[in-house]
């Protein structure tokens, strides 16, 4: 069964995983490399995108040979750090359980930006959700 995921669903979840956060909570990147990651190594939900995904029961797994905008097979990691506009219309062209609205991914993509520039969680609230 495939769900879909609208603008308004979408900043219903990104609310609840806001305020299941410690107050004042920063994403910061893991590892070395300085880059956001949707999941840990080890599968957990990483960044609030990744959350999103893991309330949906989406799994780092689910990446591992979508198709990129060239039509080239991407893997789980490659995917693991790609923007939310590019890993949520790949999941829209895949063949995987959810699907998201232009909405949803609009709302993705401007609080990825947002929390990858260092703002505080709860201060994403603040931009009109």
């Amino acid at each position: 069964m495939t769900t879909y995921v609208n603008g308004n669903d979408m900043r219903a979840r990104i609310r609840t995983v806001i305020d299941q956060a410690p107050p004042g909570f920063t994403y910061k990147p893991d590892g070395d490399d300085g880059k956001c990651k949707y999941f840990h190594n080890d599968g957990s939900p990483s960044c609030l995108i990744g959350h999103v995904l893991a309330d949906l029961s989406v799994v780092p797994q689910d990446f591992d040979g979508m198709l990129d905008d060239d039509a080239k097979r991407q893997t789980m990691s490659q995917w693991n750090i790609a923007d939310a506009r590019k890993l949520l219309t790949a999941m829209n062209e895949s063949d995987g359980d959810v699907k998201f609205s232009a909405e949803a991914i609009d709302v993705a993509e401007e609080l990825q930006f947002h929390q990858d520039h260092g703002e505080p969680w709860a201060q994403l609230l603040e931009r009109g959700l």
